[in-house]
């Protein structure tokens, strides 16, 4: 222990992370070499003096490349930190040597491309407020595992009905519903008669299999005995679903605020079928043990404001909304009660 201890300290060096990384991503000894400009003797050297001051393999050869064992798991995990933190800290002093202003790297999950990141955005350069965002997009699993090698200061995306692990914090924001969309002249805007079995009778864009929006789904699905029998689409691509709505006669389920972005552009039209069951707690997740700086507090202040002003505005516009015409019929959902 006493070994290891001296080594960590004295002897472990960027240089050393670089390998590990670029060997994980790579899988191969040639090709990892090659990006780091080293020489495939260069690199295996460094890796075996690793492997026996550490006293372990770091990795194992299999049928698809070089694997990290359990230690080079773990010293590739802390080895991203480490180079991601050295990668903000050099842009941070490039930013206050050149006079730039502070950088908030966001990661955002496609659910909120359209409403709250775009009332985000615009706020910020509304009040000139001196901050430069990057945005990432992601699955929630993509997210905090870049919020955990620090390559990402904040993400914004549906929590998972679990809680999350000890190390994230979060703060619920607002809460998102799930719509049925079409393209604006599909034959079920002009159908009199509308009820659930519309998702048997037309192709359906599902978001893929592991997500939280697919999770909500399927529950929903599931609770009132609903099938579908014709899936065209597995995705969560926003762009490409709106772009299959418009050449095909496919339901979406989306969320509500980006299938009304959409269907106030005159691209889609919303069915006039109740998912208030499928709403989704959408929220702000950090890093737990990470101090929080003066520009992520700003960013956390302008979000709460945004989702504010949101929620006034959808309450307004329900006020507004009027009834469905009597020619739809929104039946229930056949005997089952609402959760």
């Amino acid at each position: 222990m006493a070994l290891l201890d001296w080594y960590i300290r004295a002897n472990l060096k960027i240089r050393h992370f670089q390998v590990l990384v670029a060997l994980e991503d790579f899988r191969s000894v040639p090709r990892a070499a090659m990006f780091l400009g080293l020489k495939e003797a260069q690199l295996l050297k460094m890796l075996s003096g690793l492997e026996d001051s550490l006293e372990a393999p770091l990795f194992v050869t299999n049928a698809h490349g070089i694997e990290p064992t359990e230690h080079g798991a773990c010293l590739i995990r802390h080895g991203r930190q480490v180079l991601n933190r050295l990668l903000n800290a050099q842009e941070e002093l490039r930013d206050l040597q050149e006079g730039r202003v502070p950088r908030v790297s966001l990661g955002v999950s496609p659910s909120v491309t359209a409403g709250l990141l775009p009332r985000f955005i615009a706020k910020l350069e509304a009040e000139a407020m001196p901050l430069a965002v990057s945005v990432r997009e992601g699955t929630i699993s993509s997210l905090t595992h870049d919020l955990r090698v620090g390559s990402l200061d904040l993400a914004i995306s549906i929590l998972p009905r679990r809680p999350l692990s000890e190390d994230l914090m979060h703060e619920v924001l607002y809460e998102e519903e799930l719509v049925l969309a079409v393209r604006r002249d599909h034959p079920l805007t002009q159908r009199r008669l509308l009820d659930w079995s519309v998702l048997e009778q037309y192709p359906v864009i599902l978001s893929p299999q592991g997500t939280q929006v697919r999770q909500h789904i399927d529950a929903f699905l599931t609770q009132h005995a609903l099938q579908i029998s014709r899936l065209q689409v597995d995705s969560s691509s926003i762009m490409t679903n709106v772009g299959v709505l418009q050449a095909t006669d496919s339901i979406a389920f989306l969320s509500r605020d980006v299938a009304e972005q959409f269907a106030n552009d005159g691209l889609l039209a919303c069915l006039p079928l109740n998912l208030n069951e499928t709403r989704m707690r959408i929220g702000a997740i950090w890093m737990r043990e990470r101090h929080m700086a003066m520009e992520l507090k700003l960013v956390h202040m302008v979000l709460r404001e945004c989702t504010q002003t949101m929620a006034k505005a959808e309450a307004q516009a329900a006020a507004l909304q009027p009834t469905w015409p009597m020619q739809f019929d929104a039946r229930p959902l056949h005997h089952h009660e609402f959760w």
